[in-house]
């Protein structure tokens, strides 16, 4: 998540500033190096467990932005921030740590169900 934040505060740095070559910077540490961080950290724990935790970006950024950007930190950014860090703790805690191994017949058959049908 710190890729991201990172391309994130250069990308609203860009913005601000209008200093056009922090764009590309921030995109790819966005689009290209968060990602690749982010499909590497799936072999090591279950889905369950690493997708909240990419909601953290957020968190980094409200605690990064007032020193980075000379953003204010809001009453409603602290809140938000804590109920992130509260559901990500929760979800370590009390989520499921258990990996299932499936073959691709048995997605097939998965995503084939009416009910996935019809949410997708």
């Amino acid at each position: 998540t710190l890729a991201g934040t990172a391309g994130k505060q250069l990308l609203r740095h860009a913005s601000v500033t209008k200093k056009m070559r922090y764009y590309p910077m921030g995109l790819v540490c966005t689009a290209v190096i968060d990602p690749a961080f982010d499909i590497s950290a799936y072999s090591f724990a279950a889905q369950s467990i690493i997708a909240p935790c990419a909601g953290m970006v957020v968190v980094w950024n409200v605690l990064l932005a007032p020193f980075t950007l000379d953003e204010r930190l809001t009453f409603s950014r602290k809140v938000g921030a804590f109920l992130i860090c509260a559901g990500t703790i929760c979800v370590g805690l009390f989520g499921n740590h258990e990996e299932v191994d499936r073959t691709v017949d048995e997605y097939i058959e998965l995503f084939a169900r009416p009910a996935a049908c019809i949410y997708y």
